[in-house]
């Protein structure tokens, strides 16, 4: 059965569960970032940042590689209440990351 709350399972969509689950941006912000900290699959090395305008997550900074992109990306995008995922990471070598991060921290 199906109604208003329950629509059939062919008109389920991101749009759908948007509209009926609304997380604020600041709590989404804090759950991706959280998913993203704790997933296994990406160092601590990496440098993400994440931001958050109207449910579209748009992630920023460096990884070590593709597998690590993918990873927060997908981490971003099963987040319940995640409209669109924009993912901008950029892959560089390690040590390339590194020095990244310390000209980053002296200005």
């Amino acid at each position: 059965m199906w109604g208003p709350h329950f629509p059939p399972s062919s008109a389920l969509s991101r749009q759908w569960m948007y509209s009926h689950l609304h997380i604020e941006d600041e709590r989404l912000g804090e759950i991706v970032g959280s998913a993203i900290a704790n997933d296994p699959m990406i160092p601590p090395q990496a440098n993400i940042d994440v931001e958050v305008s109207d449910g579209v997550i748009t992630l920023t900074g460096t990884v070590p590689n593709k597998l690590v992109k993918h990873a927060a990306g997908d981490d971003a995008w099963y987040t319940p209440g995640v409209w669109d995922v924009h993912n901008n990471l950029e892959v560089v070598a390690l040590h390339k990351a590194r020095r990244r991060t310390a000209r980053r921290a002296e200005h």
